[in-house]
């Protein structure tokens, strides 16, 4: 062992610039892969673990005081499964409120912070002692729009302005973000009891919290909640449970380390390509020693282990540097995942990660170089000896010199081209890779930063300029004159209930005419026309292994009927989970139903806050409250806009990196291959700067084709692979503008770097002497 130790030693010292290259690729894949499966398991476990940190309701029911009678709380008390219940009084308003400098409409639900309970606790992140008539708790989450302790929160409901002073930010695992639909302000007593006094009764509400014995059945224990209340409500309800709070909460985190895990494996692949060329060129260099090793006695198996235990040795210390270091970049993912959850992620040390890190990492370079290196075996002492057959060149001379015509310069280029092919294949696919993986990124940050609107579309059922919520639907005068006003591109009704199928609650999404909306979400099929027809998200077709023109039965409490399936759909919002009726379908269960969310899409959208104003001067008693679609889509955006930026500067940056690591690799033992024919070329006049240039211009066309075969590839493929990747989150369609201009200009920049990179690196060419190679 001592041995092989020496002959690794030896070995490492004498290129020990490419085995350093090699060792920085594979952390960069440690790194990479490391921060993948730590933020897809870890950050999962975090906010399990904040969730029972906090004891917090694994069934939490709000329905408004006049609906409530304590016959509902004994009866959710009863159902199987629940281990322990706690009723409060909160205060629930529709409204907006500023986000990202953005008027935000959400209901907001206000509970007293000095109330003693057991379930459902805060976490404070941060607060001050300050003298206000109207002091707040806030969501952690409205710290990372911009929100400080001592500004101003107002609210805005009804006309009316409601103002709050922060005084410190809490961790609220079920309304401590705008994807739950409702945000939480917690009131100190006093603040509590003064707002209750100002406002009408009717927004006065119940919240009842339970924990279940068995957690993962809090979706099951939701629908009987929510059954038992269908058809009984007068007002509004809602119902929210564990796993969907969880799966809202953390579906960002998992695109973005499905993102770093597959970034990951493509630095892999690279690394075993380098791996396998390597020793390819390790074999052809010591052929004569490893003849020598075999005369005195060595074995076919010792000679590849000294030949691959660098490799071996290298993989292992690599993979667990690479693991260390994804730390140091974790605190950065933290701050952006963080404002898009609402709860601090505190990262530990995830020793299952890590292990699966090292352990594939250091598995597939030990499997690709013993591949490589097997032929060792079959080598002959004599043969090696004799140095092989390379002394013997059986290939084909391209472009001869006496024979072709054009500047020398880029003549020896493509020699050089043509005769080193296992080094072009590697950077072909080294280029291709990178050149994919740099328009991804171009791409993800060009589709949610500067045109988000099929990103928009694909994580929202429908995104109208703006939303009027009315009192009397039947009522047609507003409807009408917004039907005929010439900015207006399309208006419509569009609500949504809570039905039940196969023994589940699930939204359903309610409208006239489809074909009135701006864009479908349907991905096969279309999207019901008829009463008794239907479209079913995914999540319900998967596991029902429904087909388009099948029956499937839809409950509404007591009624039952059946539907045609026209179509599947998507939705990020309900995970898959949900479906779409016309209003006569609605009506067929529930004959009481009433529109009341008005759509309109507007032509010019420049201005919605004055066409907001012109219409509730018009129609004050029938518009009850609005959403500035708009103005709350940018406010909402910022979180995607910031993490999709950081992800796109880390690719990028990595990608440039890995470029250059995988150059350096290449043109070193290009010039040490050649270091005769180069001593040869400086002793017949050539200069530095011409073989520089030419070296740099024989990897040229490889890097050129790579980059347009990667850019092909991306531009046909781009929207199934980012499918991929979004499909934890419902997404099944995606249609994410591919700029050209976008493509040639990463094309062309690639080149130059590329080019660049390569020019700089053959500077050691200056090193090369006539004299010392005939002294040799």
């Amino acid at each position: 062992m001592n041995k092989f130790r020496i002959i690794t030693a030896a070995k490492f010292r004498k290129n020990k610039g490419q085995y350093i290259t090699f060792a920085i690729i594979l952390f960069i894949a440690a790194a990479m892969l490391n921060l993948g499966l730590v933020i897809q398991m870890n950050f999962k476990q975090s906010f399990t673990d904040k969730w029972i940190e906090y004891n917090t309701a694994d069934v939490t029911t709000i329905m408004m005081e006049q609906d409530y009678s304590e016959d509902y709380y004994n009866k959710i008390k009863n159902i199987k499964g629940i281990d322990s219940i706690e009723k409060r009084d909160c205060i629930l308003m529709e409204g907006s409120y500023r986000l990202n400098g953005s008027e935000f409409s959400m209901p907001n639900v206000f509970y007293n912070f000095d109330d003693t309970i057991n379930i459902s606790k805060l976490g404070i992140i941060e607060q001050k002692d300050i003298t206000s008539d109207m002091p707040a708790y806030v969501s952690y989450y409205l710290k990372h729009s911009g929100y400080k302790i001592g500004d101003a929160y107002v609210f805005n409901s009804n006309n009316t302005e409601y103002r709050f002073t922060i005084v410190g930010f809490v961790e609220d695992m079920i309304f401590g973000t705008q994807s739950l639909y409702k945000l939480g302000i917690y009131l100190p007593n006093e603040s509590f009891k003064q707002l209750k006094d100002s406002i009408d009764s009717s927004n006065y509400a119940v919240s009842i919290g339970t924990t279940l014995t068995d957690r993962s059945q809090s979706k099951e224990v939701a629908s009987r909640i929510t059954d038992m209340l269908t058809g009984k409500m007068t007002a509004t309800y809602s119902c929210s449970y564990f796993d969907y709070c969880k799966q809202v909460r953390t579906m960002t985190a998992s695109v973005g380390g499905m993102i770093f895990i597959a970034f990951s494996c493509i630095i892999v692949i690279v690394s075993i390509l380098i791996s396998q060329f390597r020793i390819n060129n390790d074999i052809e260099e010591e052929m004569q020693n490893m003849g020598v090793m075999k005369a005195l006695g060595y074995k076919g198996n010792q000679i590849i282990f000294s030949t691959i235990f660098a490799y071996v040795v290298i993989a292992g210390l690599a993979s667990m540097i690479g693991v260390g270091l994804s730390y140091v970049a974790l605190p950065v993912l933290q701050q952006g995942f963080d404002a898009q959850t609402g709860f601090e992620w505190i990262q530990s040390f995830d020793f299952i990660a890590a292990l699966i890190t090292v352990v594939i990492i250091t598995f597939l370079i030990i499997l690709a170089s013993y591949l490589t290196a097997r032929k060792i075996r079959k080598l002959q002492a004599i043969v090696a000896l004799r140095g092989g057959v390379k002394t013997h060149n059986f290939r084909r001379n391209y472009f001869p010199m006496d024979h072709s015509r054009g500047n020398v310069n880029y003549l020896l280029a493509i020699k050089d081209l043509f005769a080193n092919g296992k080094k072009n294949f590697l950077l072909l696919v080294v280029i291709m890779a990178t050149a994919f993986t740099a328009i991804f990124a171009g791409t993800m940050y060009y589709n949610i930063a500067i045109k988000p609107q099929a990103f928009i579309e694909a994580i929202c059922e429908t995104v109208p300029s703006v939303s009027f919520f009315v009192a009397d639907s039947e009522d047609t005068s507003l409807f009408d004159e917004i039907s005929k006003d010439k900015n207006v591109k399309s208006v419509l009704y569009y609500d949504s209930a809570k039905v039940i199928i196969n023994q589940e609650e699930i939204r359903a999404f309610i409208t006239d005419d489809y074909s009135k909306m701006d864009y479908s979400i349907c991905y096969e099929g279309r999207e019901p026309a008829h009463n008794n027809e239907i479209a079913i998200g995914n999540f319900i077709a998967d596991s029902g292994k429904y087909k388009i023109g099948d029956s499937i039965s839809v409950g509404y409490g007591s009624n039952k009927e059946d539907f045609i399936i026209t179509g599947f759909m998507q939705s990020v919002n309900e995970q898959g989970n949900c479906i779409e009726l016309t209003t006569d379908g609605i009506m067929r269960l529930n004959d009481q139903f009433k529109k009341t969310e008005l759509n309109v899409y507007l032509n010019d959208e420049s201005d919605t806050e004055g066409y907001i104003k012109d219409m509730q001067s018009k129609y004050p008693n029938q518009i009850l409250s609005f959403v500035d679609v708009v103005e709350t889509t940018e406010g909402a955006m910022q979180v995607f806009v910031n993490i999709a930026s950081i992800m796109a500067i880390i690719i990028i940056i990595i990608t440039i990196l890995l470029i250059a690591l995988i150059l350096f690799i290449l043109i070193k033992t290009v010039i040490h291959n050649n270091k005769m024919n180069l001593g040869i070329l400086k002793a017949v006049g050539y200069t530095t700067r011409q073989l520089r240039l030419q070296t740099s211009w024989s990897l040229m066309p490889v890097v050129g084709i790579g980059v347009i075969i990667g850019a092909i590839l991306s531009y046909i493929t781009m929207n199934n692979v980012i499918v991929i990747l979004f499909r934890v989150l419902g997404v099944m369609k995606l249609g994410f503008l591919i700029p050209i201009p976008m493509v040639i200009i990463t094309a062309i920049v690639m080149m130059v770097i590329s080019f660049l990179i390569a020019f700089g690196l053959c500077g050691r060419i200056r090193k090369i002497s006539a004299y010392e190679l005939i002294s040799e």
